[in-house]
């Protein structure tokens, strides 16, 4: 399965690796392959087909799950969870942990929960003042509503063209 995995990795066409360095290093990770990776990461940041969430991780977290709590590991049966805090791990990690994504199953999952979240519900708990009482990371105003909506729609057609197109999800902080 592994193998597998790193195959369709491989094949969202990560700059400056064969598959022959994506499994030695998933073997046997180092320092230098670590550092490979993480810069042909950040290469990507140009790419489409990212997605930028920032600072604004624990406010999603928050809207779509009504929770502040932080568990930062994957929770099955848990899409709107583990849209933040979830996925499989990889041998890599950033200064925010490590590496993680999301296959074929889960993204369908995850798509399936956002497209079922109620934009009632959502404006119901944004509330700022609530968020700064939970101790929410970098709550927004009442002006960034609009910005914060327009994330969370962001987040569902990201999911919903990568499941489309049979892609893996990269998670990783930097």
């Amino acid at each position: 399965a592994n193998q597998t995995v790193w195959q369709e990795f491989r094949g969202t066409g990560l700059p400056g690796f064969s598959l022959e360095e994506i499994m030695a290093m998933a073997a046997n990770p180092t320092p230098e392959s670590n550092a490979k990776f993480m810069a042909a990461l950040q290469n990507k940041n140009q790419d489409p087909s990212r997605l930028e969430v920032s600072k604004d991780w624990h406010v999603l977290y928050y809207l779509l799950t009504g929770s502040a709590e932080i568990a930062e590991e994957h929770q099955d049966g848990k899409p709107l969870h583990n849209v933040i805090f979830g996925g499989r791990t990889l041998p890599v990690t950033t200064g925010y942990g490590p590496v993680r994504y999301f296959d074929h199953a889960q993204i369908g999952e995850i798509f399936t929960a956002l497209s079922s979240v109620s934009m009632v519900e959502l404006n119901n708990r944004f509330n700022p003042e609530e968020m700064r009482r939970l101790d929410v990371y970098a709550p927004p105003d009442e002006r960034d509503r609009e910005i914060i909506f327009g994330l969370i729609n962001h987040l569902k057609a990201f999911f919903q063209d990568a499941m489309q197109a049979k892609d893996y999800i990269i998670v990783y902080g930097h």
